[in-house]
């Protein structure tokens, strides 16, 4: 047992073998977790959408630019496999980079932080629903704990002004092609450099973790060059693109039309829900499913052991601030830097929704994982280091099972959309004067709101964004499975819903739920 500990808790010898550590540890989990996933065609609410990625304008209507360029080197199609194989190495590579900058110098802390980076329910929601972008939010990713490194290096290390000024450069490039991806990944670079700035404070040097207020406030300036830099050349090259492409921009769902404008808008109340939903993510975490007692889920004793497990990495990071880094006449300002980058570690972590004024998706919250990664570097902090192990277990065990039911769920609603769509083109084709490829065809309602689709009460609690009752959450996704999925040709047109004659209409599979209206065949839904 003593040389398992001894093994885990050595530091590492180069990055070299640090890299190959993250690598390797990262394939492993993503394997455990999402290995399902990724030898299953299971497509489902927008990755269904885009099977085949043609929508290069709407992403850049949503200020995501390098997204066509993307698509051009890694090709249009929706290939789980490959996918999953470029979201690892990008996980991996971001794993590396974050723990050398954040100084985690054992086997376990690596391990940890590759866990926890990979067995995440944004992961597991992004790989399920939106399959299509996963790997691309991961290279996001590793452009954002790129910036974040350079950000520091640029600011606060001590280098020749020429090296500063070209760091500070490459900071500015890493941003704009990150936010340029997507932009909720800035958090994680400011997450960061909160928490590099955090166990600086708490562990370096005086003259490096104290300085003096001139040199404090020069670094605050040069770390803001990148954002301001970065954030300009971003803007510039989204507006030149759709000046000379004649793309509007996105004013609804995840558009930034509104973005600055807080009129109308109370800011203590939005800063307080910045917190409160960041709270929310570890009170509320998402749990699989396992038996159920007098029809009472025993999934509440993982909820309660995730909440405890959440509870300790705050603790942890506690206990680090008053128990941990360097002694001495100084230590009060020490601490006060360390609370202070504890108090705004939040709101950058959730920085979207204070810019949104409330809108905020599933996708937008990767940087909150930082909190796990925190802690296990306060753990090493506090030489406690085997702590972490013991405090991520119940995490990573209880995602990696979310997710493989996650998946299964996925792929018995395939077989299920199969079947249900399958039976609708057979009955549509029997009817009279209909003309396959030429009949115009049009859905009425959508599946979610289907009175005659089963609810599987077991799946209840596996109910990630993007996937309800069905693969098929809102409209537009019935065509695309026909066609895409089935390869079923079909005519497909706009149906008002209104209208009196489909007003009238069953809802599918009753009999008249496939009916004339005019020269329209409609298949109603819902109502």
């Amino acid at each position: 047992m003593g040389a398992f500990v001894s093994f885990w808790q050595k530091e590492w010898r180069d990055g070299a073998e640090r890299f190959r550590w993250a690598i390797v540890s990262t394939i492993a989990f993503y394997l455990a977790a999402h290995g399902y996933r990724l030898s299953h065609a299971a497509f489902a609410g927008d990755g269904l959408l885009m099977i085949y990625k043609d929508d290069a304008a709407w992403e850049v209507a949503l200020g995501r630019i390098v997204h066509p360029l993307l698509v051009l080197l890694r090709g249009g199609l929706e290939t789980p496999f490959l996918i999953g194989l470029l979201a690892a190495w990008w996980i991996g590579l971001s794993v590396w980079l974050m723990t050398g900058f954040l100084e985690i110098r054992r086997r376990l802390g690596v391990v940890s932080t590759s866990g926890v980076c990979v067995c995440n329910v944004i992961l597991t929601t992004t790989n399920g629903a939106y399959l299509f972008i996963s790997d691309y939010y991961m290279l996001a990713l590793c452009l954002a704990v790129g910036a974040a490194i350079l950000v520091w290096q640029g600011a606060a290390g001590q280098v020749q002004t020429g090296i500063r000024l070209r760091r500070l450069l490459l900071a500015a490039v890493c941003i704009a092609l990150s936010v340029g991806i997507y932009q909720a990944y800035i958090c994680v670079t400011l997450a960061l450099l909160l928490l590099k700035w955090l166990f600086t404070a708490m562990e370096a040097p005086e003259k490096v973790a104290l300085p003096g207020g001139r040199v404090r406030l020069r670094q605050i300036l040069f770390m803001a060059v990148p954002f301001l830099l970065g954030g300009g050349v971003y803007y510039g090259i989204w507006k030149a693109a759709q000046r000379v492409l004649h793309i509007w921009t996105a004013d609804g769902y995840n558009g930034m039309a509104s973005l600055g404008d807080y009129g109308g808008t109370s800011v203590p109340a939005l800063l307080t829900e910045t917190l409160r939903r960041f709270a929310v993510f570890f009170v509320q975490p998402e749990v699989f499913v396992t038996y159920s007692y007098h029809g009472q889920s025993l999934s509440i004793v993982w909820l309660w052991l995730l909440r405890i497990c959440h509870l300790a990495a705050v603790a942890s990071l506690c206990a680090y601030v008053v128990l941990g880094g360097r002694k001495g006449d100084k230590r009060i300002r020490r601490q006060l830097v360390a609370v202070v980058c504890l108090v705004l570690f939040p709101f950058a972590c959730n920085l979207i929704l204070l810019l949104t004024k409330g809108m905020e998706h599933s996708l937008m919250l990767y940087a909150f994982i930082l909190l796990y990664v925190a802690a296990i570097r306060g753990l090493e902090g506090l030489k406690v280091r085997w702590v972490s192990g013991f405090l991520l277990i119940p995490v990573l065990w209880s995602q990696i099972i979310y997710a493989n039911q996650f998946y299964l769920k996925l792929d018995l609603y395939d077989h299920a959309a199969a079947s249900m769509l399958t039976r609708i083109a057979v009955t549509a084709e029997q009817m009279p004067r209909y003309k396959p490829g030429q009949t115009p065809v049009a859905f009425a309602g959508i599946f979610e709101s289907s009175p005659h689709l089963a609810r599987l009460s077991f799946y209840d609690e596996i109910n990630p964004l993007g996937v309800g009752k069905s693969l098929m959450p809102y409209g537009g996704t019935p065509e695309h499975y026909l066609t895409q999925v089935l390869n079923v040709p079909m005519c497909f047109t706009d149906v008002d819903a209104e209208d009196p004659a489909v007003a009238a209409m069953p809802c599918f599979p009753e009999q008249g739920s496939v009916a004339w209206v005019g020269d329209t065949l409609v298949v109603k839904l819902s109502e």
